[in-house]
């Protein structure tokens, strides 16, 4: 996912400051990958790139995502189908950002701990 990169998007700043719009929609994108994909419990290069804890506002980004996704959706224009995502994607991913924010919350009311 190398397109949601950091780097992308602050590439397409330095060169393309016009387009700051599809910088901020990849920075989005990064910031989920992220979380997702974390590796350990505490990521000294990004914070972001921890591990789940609880209060640390994880899950309350995933289902705003999830919401920004589902309005994204149902505002994309008439005739614009290449710049939207198909209705099972659409809806794949909203339910797997809830689903994530979910199981973070109960993994971590249940005092669940990372380990790697």
């Amino acid at each position: 996912m190398s397109i949601f990169h950091e780097t992308t998007s602050a590439a397409i700043i330095s060169y393309f400051p016009e387009c700051k719009a599809a910088a901020d929609f990849l920075k989005v994108f990064d910031k989920w990958w992220n979380i997702s994909n974390s590796r350990t419990r505490y990521n000294t290069n990004n914070h972001i790139g921890n591990a789940a804890e609880l209060g640390d506002k994880k899950p309350k980004f995933l289902r705003c995502l999830a919401d920004w996704v589902e309005n994204w959706k149902s505002k994309a224009l008439p005739n614009c189908e290449r710049f939207t995502l198909t209705e099972n994607t659409c809806s794949a991913l909203k339910r797997t950002l809830r689903c994530s924010a979910n199981l973070i919350e109960d993994l971590l009311s249940e005092e669940y701990m990372f380990e790697r």
